[in-house]
């Protein structure tokens, strides 16, 4: 009874997780599966949420044990971990987590129930190392653990995990190998006493955002049998599951996650519910508070082309105010490119031409009046009748940049990019995106390739200075 209610608790709490609300998108980790990623240098994160479980069957026990023949031991399982993570510098993060596990179900024999109980999942502390772009390694160490069915109190577990998350589209995908060490074993009776091995687990998963407030995530991920074997034990199942999760970013420092999962393995729960809040704090809030200071709020002055170089980088923009010692990159709003007005064309109705200028000048005038929406809907419809002219991409992008929408202003500026590689601006103010979307490293990257073609550029040189990259 009392499982039932957390199971309609747990539901509750995932369907409050996707409540509308105000909010700006942040980009995402798996709901079980890693990003590379770390966390900036001096940023904390704080992390808790619940998982309801039901019918896994981790374990077949003997005859010895239940005398009625070998049976497939079930059990309902309710989580309670909350994970603490700190950015040692740029590339090294450090955490731990800790929490409750309640066992509910097992094996009954006479009236004695088996694995019915809770305790302490572990200690876990670990180190993550994003040593080259896209890729880390994690190792872990677990303890203390004293729950009867995953964790034996004394014994020590070692673990090491390998993270890859590619951009591929719109999103990201995060691919997870490694493998734990399992020590010590678990005497539940007399009869029944499991021993744990080695531990395979893998997983791929991706990750997408869905406007400027929400994300989606996919995963398959699963694992090898944590036991090698025990007294009264006859068989031992894998885990293996699809889950479907969403993130919601609920300000600049909080969000909340949901998501559902379904065994595909008997030793993975038949049904899984989970639900959690992340609060963010320390480096990241303050970089965050001094980039938005430095946010002008009207745009800059528009460049004019000339009538080769379609994609070259905007000018007559003022350099934003730095304040004192930033945690983070500065930046002035970028440029709209104004498109020339074509030759005017014979009096036979309107043409695309005639379609294509009048949106670029109902665009350019929206966003010249700060209506940066109704600019980005012009945009939008001018790219449809030239799809391959970066000038357009990247106006679309700067109106999405205006209006905080991160995630769809990165998908315009790599299409600029795409269109016109030797661009700085677009560069540029890529690499903005990604460090508001949380992906240092590809900023870093974006903001090398700005000096690459413009060596003079001061705003990108600023920015990997203050983030300790000469």
């Amino acid at each position: 009874m009392i499982f039932r209610r957390l199971v309609g608790v747990g539901v509750f709490f995932a369907m409050l997780c996707l409540s509308p609300a105000e909010v700006s998108a942040r980009s995402l980790n798996g709901a079980y599966l890693e990003q590379a990623g770390t966390l900036n240098d001096g940023a904390w994160a704080l992390k808790s949420y619940v998982e309801l479980g039901s019918k896994a069957k981790p374990i077949k026990v003997t005859n010895a044990v239940t005398g009625t023949g070998d049976v497939e031991l079930k059990t309902g399982t309710i989580r309670l971990p909350v994970e603490l993570r700190y950015g040692l510098t740029d590339k090294w993060e450090l955490g731990g987590d800790l929490g409750l596990e309640i066992d509910n179900g097992g094996i009954i024999v006479g009236s004695k129930g088996f694995l019915d109980g809770s305790g302490l999942q572990g200690i876990r502390m670990y180190g993550k190392w994003n040593f080259i772009e896209n890729l880390a390694t994690k190792l872990e160490l677990s303890f203390a653990g004293d729950e009867s069915l995953y964790w034996t109190l004394g014994s020590f577990d070692l673990g090491i995990k390998f993270m890859f998350s590619p951009e591929i589209g719109p999103g990201q995908l995060n691919t997870n190998l490694g493998f734990v060490s399992k020590s010590g074993d678990v005497s539940v009776s007399s009869a029944l006493v499991v021993d744990f091995g080695t531990m395979f687990m893998y997983g791929v998963g991706y990750t997408w955002p869905w406007g400027d407030r929400i994300g989606w995530t996919v995963e398959l991920a699963g694992s090898s049998s944590p036991y090698k074997g025990g007294t009264g034990v006859s068989g031992k199942n894998a885990r293996l599951s699809l889950l479907f999760g969403g993130q919601y970013e609920l300000s600049e420092r909080v969000s909340a996650d949901a998501s559902v999962s379904f065994g595909l393995a008997k030793g993975s729960p038949r049904f899984m519910l989970k639900g959690g809040m992340e609060w963010l704090w320390g480096a990241v809030e303050e970089a965050r508070r001094t980039a938005a200071a430095a946010t002008p709020q009207q745009p800059s002055k528009a460049w004019t082309p000339s009538t080769t170089p379609a994609g070259a980088p905007a000018t007559g923009a003022t350099t934003a105010a730095t304040p004192a010692k930033p945690k983070g990159p500065t930046y002035e709003a970028p440029a709209a490119y104004e498109v020339p007005k074509p030759p005017p064309p014979p009096p036979s109705g309107p043409t695309t031409a005639e379609l294509l200028q009048q949106r670029i000048a109902d665009a350019q005038s929206s966003f010249s009046r700060g209506d940066f929406v109704t600019a980005a809907a012009q945009y939008e419809a001018a790219i449809k009748l030239k799809d391959n002219d970066p000038v357009l991409h990247y106006n679309l992008a700067t109106a999405y940049f205006q209006l905080k929408r991160y995630s769809d202003a990165k998908i315009y500026y790599k299409n600029a990019v795409t269109y016109n590689p030797a661009d700085p601006d677009s560069h540029l103010y890529l690499g903005y995106c990604y460090y508001y979307l949380q992906d240092q490293q590809s900023a870093i990257r974006e903001w090398q390739k700005v000096l690459e073609t413009d060596p003079s550029n001061s705003l990108a040189r600023e920015n990997l200075k203050s983030l300790g990259v000469e």
